[in-house]
């Protein structure tokens, strides 16, 4: 709805009328005379034609519209008619029989208290026909906004009626709004009242309804798996309402529970038959040397399959706990274990007392990923590895950075990384970066790389530093950093 465009009209008519009634009450006290009560008379009466000039002006200084203005124009000469009437009709001896010493500021007087009233009367009209207009336009663009939200939304009144039903309830639930409208709601199945009496209860209370998994019913009588939102709500008027807003779960169960068997079965059976294959494949003695080879690729394949399932179960169990955690023990104990399982390797740790940080557990994970990489793809028999943590003293964050010597990640690895998704032609071939970059944006952080001169790369984790043990996230804050992981 389109605001109508302001400009002078008849306020301006509104405030001249009113300066001439104030002419008019100052020529005729002057002309009758100027003893003390004519005079007190003539002040109330000329103070009442100001305030209807000032009235005229102030819709005009104001920006009132031109059908506002005319409004209050309308009442206030319909208010100085009526008085004025009544006035002649007194004069005439029709209404009073008192005398009357001075009939034309008689007949003035009245004029200009009904200019005032019908001011007044017309102001106050033009200002609620205005806010009546507001909130039917906010109601269009509500109704506007709800009809095009692609998740079926119901507004129930208090009188437990349907009051609006936009277009994705009727795709989903197979009423029609003039079905619906002001009937009461018809998708809630008989073993579901009760649980409906109790969502009403909560609201009823002023407490929302989120994410409550239930039943409804289509109009086929077929009965729909849905994620049920509510909330409260008060009209202007004070009456009390609800909205509701469903999600259909029924496509989306299924997939999840033939998702959980698949991975369950996949993953049992995988690590079943990669034991096997292990198991058989150290059993073999190869003697020449393609026979060697071949098992040693059949032990490879089988060990980075198996790696790969550890890497799956792991991302399945991820805490997605946000807290402050001292990210130089972290790094130290990381270094230490992957000193012992790789004594060959020289690893180099440079990291300050302390490096406090906003962080998940499995970030833990995310180190050991980023080392154990530099080791065991580096192409020196002696891999050189550095770990260092910098968090300088105006940074509002921390950064752990670990470098190699060898080859580099391949962009095949990388490119999903960024990109953010895995797709047919562009997939890395493990989930060690995945680990990597999942911990780091659950923490609120983020993961990057760059090239080392002469050779290798960098990898580095930036971090929300926190200022110790005691920060601790709200559990607003650690949603928010949920809702940003999952967008």
């Amino acid at each position: 709805m389109s605001t109508p465009r302001w400009r002078p009209d008849a306020g301006v008519a509104l405030a001249l009328l009113g300066s001439l009634l104030f002419a008019a009450t100052i020529a005729l006290t002057l002309h009758s005379g100027t003893d003390p009560v004519s005079a007190l008379h003539a002040a109330y009466v000329g103070t009442a034609a100001l305030f209807v000039a000032a009235g005229g002006a102030l819709t005009v200084r104001r920006e009132w519209t031109p059908s506002e203005q005319r409004r209050v124009l309308s009442w206030t000469l319909l208010g100085a008619g009526f008085l004025a009437a009544l006035t002649v009709l007194s004069l005439l001896g029709r209404l009073t029989t008192g005398p009357v010493t001075n009939p034309r500021f008689f007949v003035l007087q009245f004029t200009v208290f009904g200019c005032l009233g019908g001011t007044v009367v017309g102001g106050y009209h033009a200002l609620m026909h205005r806010e009546m207009a507001r909130a039917a336009s906010h109601r269009e663009r509500f109704e506007t906004v709800v009809q095009n939200v692609p998740l079926p939304v119901v507004v129930v009144e208090g009188d437990d009626t349907v009051s609006l039903w936009n277009a994705a309830a009727e795709e989903t639930f197979g009423y029609t709004p003039e079905e619906v409208l002001g009937e009461p709601v018809p998708m809630v199945p008989p073993a579901r009242e009760s649980e409906r009496e109790e969502f009403l209860a909560r609201l009823e209370a002023g407490r929302r309804v989120e994410g409550a998994r239930t039943q409804r019913r289509h109009r086929d009588g077929t009965l729909l798996d849905v994620e049920l939102w509510a909330s409260p709500m008060t009209h202007p008027d004070g009456e009390g309402a609800a909205v509701f807003v469903l999600r259909d779960l029924t496509r989306t169960l299924i997939l999840e529970q033939e998702h959980a068997v698949l991975e369950r079965v996949l993953r049992h059976n995988l690590r079943n038959e990669l034991t096997v294959i292990q198991g058989y494949a150290r059993e073999v003695d190869a003697d020449d040397d393609a026979e060697v080879r071949a098992l040693d690729a059949i032990r490879d394949a089988a060990d980075r399959l198996h790696s790969l399932s550890e890497h799956v179960d792991r991302l399945r169990h991820l805490d997605d706990t946000v807290a402050s955690r001292d990210v130089t023990a972290i790094t130290t104990e990381v270094v230490e274990e992957a000193r012992t399982r790789h004594p060959e390797a020289s690893i180099t740790v440079d990291v300050p007392e302390t490096a406090w940080a906003q962080t998940v557990p499995a970030i833990r994970d995310a180190i050991t990923e980023a080392v154990e990489n530099a080791v065991v793809h580096a192409d020196d028999a002696e891999p050189t590895v550095a770990v260092d943590i910098t968090c300088d003293a105006d940074s509002d964050s921390v950064r752990v950075s670990v470098a190699d010597t060898g080859p580099g990640i391949p962009d095949a690895e990388w490119d999903p990384i960024v990109a953010g998704d895995e797709a047919p032609l562009r997939h890395g071939s493990g989930l060690g970066l995945w680990v990597m970059q999942w911990a780091c944006a659950r923490s609120g952080g983020e993961l990057s790389k760059s090239e080392r001169d002469p050779r290798g790369t960098v990898v580095t984790l930036t971090l929300p530093r926190t200022m110790g043990a005691a920060t601790s996230l709200s559990g607003d804050r650690a949603a928010a950093i949920a809702a940003r992981f999952s967008r």
